[in-house]
């Protein structure tokens, strides 16, 4: 008697994030000799009809957020290769994924990539693929004003359903106003003051850019003299993980922080490290005026 049997595909396709001195040293063949006898398909860029997996040893990279943008996972790239090569493996009789396949198969929120210096704390069932992340820049406008910085984060941006847009500016050239006069523009306002909506909710959100060396006093000077103009604050690159796991665009695009008689206040802890000491003094000095 013949019985009925179906057999499932499960496509497994890794984009593995390195640095650029990482991927110099090309380590994709030593994968590819590892993988592919596994028919575990590796890609070096991110494609999004093909990435069912990240690896990354960092949770916080422009090809992590967009694998969270599109419903995919991100995973250690050491610690969960060596546990789907384990569960494949076996020197005599069935590999575990032959004996029970969805049982033995490793659970990707399990693996996750060690924590950064990003400002969240939530809890590794929020990495899970989440639908509603896909259009949840909808409505919203990101400016940068640094090349590279834009062309890391706008990937995930775009494929959220938001904008982003970069006006570089040029250390000792770039005028504030001119800049300031950029971003309204593409609120649909006029003028260079502060925003004319209520500077909340949906709407246009400049990423702050932190120079590593070189004209650091400049961009230092010029990220609080234009958030002042706008009475808005930057966001920095490291909070957008947080906003995609919480599936809430409205975080990143809020006002200064009112200053009182009592002092500064500060901002929420997830958003604290924005103001450096010299940031608050010059914000309550400009207060007092």
């Amino acid at each position: 008697m013949l019985t009925k049997c179906s057999i499932s595909w499960k496509p497994v396709v890794f984009t593995f994030s390195y640095t650029s001195k990482e991927h110099k040293a090309n380590p994709y063949q030593a994968l590819y000799d590892r993988l592919g006898p596994l028919d575990v398909k590796v890609l070096v860029e991110y494609e999004t009809q093909y990435t069912t997996h990240v690896a990354a040893r960092k949770r916080n990279t422009a090809k992590g957020l967009q694998a969270l943008i599109d419903g995919r996972y991100i995973v250690d790239n050491e610690r969960y290769i060596n546990a789907l090569v384990y569960a494949t493996t076996s020197d005599d009789g069935p590999s575990a994924l032959e004996l029970d396949f969805d049982g033995n198969f490793p659970n990707e929120l399990d693996f996750l990539p060690a924590r950064g210096d990003e400002p969240t704390a939530r809890d590794g069932s929020t990495y899970a693929p989440d639908p509603m992340r896909k259009t949840m820049f909808e409505g919203y406008t990101f400016v940068f004003y640094e090349q590279k910085q834009f062309n890391n984060l706008m990937a995930p941006i775009t494929q959220g359903g938001g904008k982003a847009l970069c006006h570089v500016v040029i250390p000792e050239k770039t005028q504030v106003l001119d800049f300031v006069e950029f971003v309204k523009n593409v609120a649909g306002e006029k003028g260079v003051g502060s925003f004319d909506d209520g500077s909340e909710g949906r709407g246009v959100v400049v990423v702050r850019f932190n120079p590593q060396k070189g004209d650091i006093e400049w961009y230092t000077q010029f990220n609080q003299e234009v958030s002042l103009q706008l009475d808005h604050r930057f966001i920095e690159q490291n909070e957008f993980l947080d906003a995609i796991l919480g599936t809430d665009a409205s975080v990143l695009r809020r006002p200064l922080d009112v200053v009182d008689a009592s002092g500064f206040v500060a901002p929420p802890p997830s958003l604290g490290m924005w103001f450096t000491k010299f940031e608050k003094f010059m914000l309550i000095a400009f207060s007092e005026q």
